[in-house]
């Protein structure tokens, strides 16, 4: 009997480890999702997803990342280093995050702007946002990661 509760405790503690996996998985693909769907001008906006635990990141970052990938490896590694039972916080507390996520641009004369970045007042590289358009995205990205468990 001992070696089948041993066997049971630790399936038990290996679905435990696998389901928090999945979670910090998920979680990693959605915000590296929102930072790379991000649009790039000089890199600020990109550079100022915060991934913190417990409250959102209240402050704004001097940073750039054109790229997006020190952003990414710095939330990837704030995501792996946390607990079990883990709360995670994406940010970006710049102004116009708001305004590049819901196509709030305007021209000098207050009119949705169009330009070289802009159509309509959304941004050319976002125009379904960048956490809309992956939040839809999420039971996909949590369909993935559950295969990975059976």
């Amino acid at each position: 009997m001992g070696g089948f509760s041993m066997s049971i405790g630790k399936w038990a503690g290996d679905t435990i480890q696998r389901t928090e996996n999945v979670g910090k998985e998920a979680a990693i693909e959605l915000f590296g999702s929102v930072i790379n769907d991000t649009p790039v001008d000089k890199g600020t906006l990109r550079a100022n997803w915060q991934a913190t635990a417990d409250s959102p990141a209240t402050g704004q970052l001097a940073d750039t990342d054109i790229s997006g990938a020190q952003t990414v490896e710095k939330m990837t590694a704030t995501v792996n280093a946390l607990d079990q039972d883990f709360t995670v916080y994406l940010a970006n507390n710049l102004p116009y995050a708001q305004v590049a996520e819901y196509g709030e641009w305007k021209d000098k004369n207050g009119n949705p702007a169009n330009g070289p970045k802009t159509v309509n007042g959304f941004a050319i590289r976002a125009p379904a946002g960048m956490v809309r358009r992956n939040m839809a995205r999420i039971n996909t990205i949590l369909n993935k990661q559950m295969v990975l468990i059976k």
